[in-house]
This record gives structure tokens, C-alpha cells and sequence, in this order.
């Protein structure tokens, strides 16, 4: 058994998940039943185990230890989703799941150890933060996108998230614990442009380049038209075209 954790269902009952070795877990659910135990105590009812087996985990030793988080805000298939799964092993390798489906697998050259989740650029979506033991440190969005960093230490215990460094003021940390008996905090972290979007990504969400490419004669559903048109006006016409339309010019001629 590796970490913990719990996911809501779609009813709202909460589901225990628990991490199984090569990256494969295991569910339970929580019943609204009482169930009193022999000696009078009363407790939720749980359901049957169901395991979990990750395509993924078929390609990959079935004794490496996993660590497991459930509750990820995010999109699942273009809908809210408040029960994302995020799945790591000591090989290095991150999973972010739904269910029996991995909706991508990570793979870093680090012995990942710890996971946690935080909302870097406060659009509602959190990241997946993982560390590993010798202080390396990834921060990975829903969309596979990864930032990284060497912390200065080896680490021994990791975690985030948003705690009070002054009364009443919660903000994004990371904290880090070392085997030199030493703690760390990282508060305020925060990445505004987090997601990488391409130059036409980024024009296509301009209010007027609607507009102004319905003067140009072209297809503005072809990419590559786009492409043409905007090296074009950054860049002007390539050289090597220059060249060739000089060429037969003078043959022309």
C-alpha cells in the first residue's frame, strides 16, 4: 500500500482510494449505512474493493511503490470535474486519471515520492505538484504542460497548498522538509502564464483578427495559410523566394 486518499463520486458519497504497488490502485465506497460493530460502535457501511488496473502500470515493475491523490479540480471531456485522480511511482512516471481511463502518463527521470495539488494561476483548474527525493520539483498542468525546478536539498517530506503565512492571509505554498532537520516554505507562488499557447492560439482569441483577416484572400481555417500570412507580415518575404521570383524575371526578360 502507498498513500491514501479520497475522490467524490457523482452522488456525493466519498470514495476512499488507496495506491497499490506498479501504479494501479484500489476504490472503495462509503455507504450513507450505518453499520454497528460488535462492540456498539457505528460506522459507514463500505462497498467491495475495485481495483483499478492502469493501462500503464502493465509496462512498468509491479513492485515499485505508488503515492495517489484524488479531488482534482479540472475539465473532463469539456465539463467541470471535481474528481480527477493523480497517480505517481517511485520510477517516475505521473498519471492523471479518471477512473480506469489515463488521460496522459508523465514520465521524468526523478524518483517521485510526494504529490500534491494547488491552483497556480487561479483559473479554477489545479496543477499537479510532484517532488521527488532529491529535491527535484515539477509542476505539471491539465494539459501536460510542466515547469521544473532543483530544490537545494534532499527532501524528505513535501506537501502544498494554501496555508496562512500571516492572520488571515492564505497563499500558495510549498513546503519542503529536509534530513537535516531543516523547513522550508515557498509562499506566494504563483504562475499567471502558466499554460503555453502558440502565436495563433493567441491571435485567434483577439477581438479583431476576425475582421482583418476577412480582407486577405485566404482560408482562415487553414492553419498553414496563418502561418504564411502572419511570417509574411513579421518577417516579409523569405529570401530565398526573393531569389527565385527575381529569377524569372530575368528570364522572362
Amino acid at each position: 500500500i502507498g498513500s491514501i486518499s479520497l475522490n467524490p463520486s457523482g452522488d456525493g458519497t466519498p470514495y476512499i482510494l488507496v495506491a497499490q504497488a506498479g501504479g494501479t490502485y484500489i476504490s472503495f465506497q462509503c455507504c450513507d449505512v450505518q453499520d454497528e460493530d460488535a462492540d456498539g460502535s457505528v460506522g459507514l457501511k463500505m462497498t467491495t474493493p475495485v481495483h483499478h488496473p492502469l493501462a500503464s502500470s502493465r509496462m512498468r515493475s509491479r513492485i515499485v511503490t505508488s503515492e495517489i491523490l484524488g479531488g482534482l479540480h479540472g475539465t473532463y471531456n469539456g465539463e467541470p470535474c471535481d474528481s480527477l485522480i493523480v497517480v505517481a511511482t517511485l520510477d517516475g512516471t505521473l498519471m492523471l486519471v479518471h477512473g480506469d481511463e489515463t488521460l496522459w502518463s508523465f514520465q521524468v527521470d526523478h524518483q517521485l515520492f510526494s504529490i500534491a495539488k494547488l491552483d497556480l494561476n487561479d483559473d479554477g483548474e489545479e496543477e499537479v505538484i510532484a517532488c521527488a527525493w532529491d529535491g527535484q520539483t515539477y509542476m505539471v498542468n491539465q494539459r501536460k504542460q510542466s515547469v521544473r525546478f532543483q530544490f537545494e536539498d534532499s527532501v524528505s517530506a513535501f506537501t502544498a497548498g494554501k496555508y496562512g503565512v500571516s492572520p488571515s492571509n492564505n497563499m500558495p505554498a510549498l513546503i519542503y522538509v529536509t534530513y537535516n532537520n531543516r523547513i522550508y516554505v515557498y509562499y506566494d507562488i504563483m504562475l499567471p502564464s502558466f499554460p503555453i499557447r502558440s502565436f495563433l492560439e493567441k491571435t485567434e482569441q483577439h477581438p479583431e483578427t476576425s475582421t482583418l483577416l476577412s480582407q486577405f484572400p485566404i482560408d482562415s481555417n487553414n492553419k498553414r495559410h496563418l502561418a504564411d500570412l502572419y511570417s509574411f507580415c513579421l518577417y516579409g518575404i523569405p529570401s530565398d523566394l526573393m531569389e527565385n521570383e527575381e529569377a524569372e524575371v530575368q528570364a522572362d526578360t
